[in-house]
């Protein structure tokens, strides 16, 4: 696969400099604009190991590697990458170690093949419901790389400056590091201010590929077939 130029986005006071319409992909069924985002209730600990609620989960392989997507009625609080599927619900436990996990349940398998299918075509935005915990600043980073079209970049002063907190940039990247639910909200599409790739809780190389892919869609009027997706194959780890 060719590796295309990627592009980086200036955030202006309305938002991203470049909201381009080819990036938002309108027709497709497994894409929208605003994507729901379920904010639990302000006077619940943002701390996911006080929840003790119903979580369903899914483990497959995809061209990442190990593909997580777990969720609870609310929408998906988890979507993690790795190379080890029992590690990563292993990891999933132990981040909410009172509540029961099972695997089976055919609106979250649903929810995991349409995060798979982002995986491997990433256009527009992944339209999921999300079941998000995090503290106000957290959410508020996390909303806002929500707005960054695939294919873009910014860096981590210019989404501080954006979010109204100029020199935060550290602050914004923990953010970044904190976030649970990979390509749902799009840590990777930040960047270093000197255009180099810097930490991803997922591994470098994955955030790599990830803007390649996206960068060489948008690059080529978001055409699908640029590339053969091997489908996602799911699997039950029991604990």
């Amino acid at each position: 696969m060719k590796t295309e130029q990627i592009r980086t986005v200036t955030y202006t006071e309305s938002g991203p400099e470049s909201l381009a319409p080819e990036f938002g992909c309108k027709d497709s069924d497994h894409h929208s604009d605003e994507p729901h985002i379920h904010v639990p209730d302000m006077n619940t600990p943002p701390d996911p190991r006080g929840m003790n609620i119903e979580i369903h989960y899914a483990v497959g392989e995809c061209s990442l590697g190990c593909i997580l997507v777990a969720g609870s009625a609310q929408g998906a609080l988890a979507i993690s990458l790795g190379d080890d599927p029992e590690l990563l619900v292993r990891e999933l436990q132990q981040r909410y170690p009172q509540s029961a996990l099972s695997g089976g349940d055919p609106g979250n398998e649903k929810r995991a093949e349409l995060v798979a299918d982002y995986v491997e075509r990433p256009v527009g935005r992944l339209a999921l419901p999300l079941h998000i915990r995090g503290t106000a600043f957290q959410r508020q980073v996390w909303h806002a790389l929500m707005q960054i079209p695939a294919g873009d970049t910014v860096s981590y002063g210019a989404l501080a400056r954006h979010i109204g907190r100029p020199g935060a940039s550290r602050a914004v990247a923990a953010a970044c590091a904190a976030n649970t639910l990979a390509v749902a909200i799009p840590c990777h599409r930040v960047i270093r201010s000197d255009g180099a790739l810097s930490g991803y809780r997922w591994g470098v190389d994955r955030k790599r590929i990830l803007l390649n892919r996206e960068a060489t869609l948008a690059n080529t009027g978001n055409r699908i077939e640029a590339w053969d997706s091997p489908r996602t194959q799911w699997m039950q780890i029991t604990g």
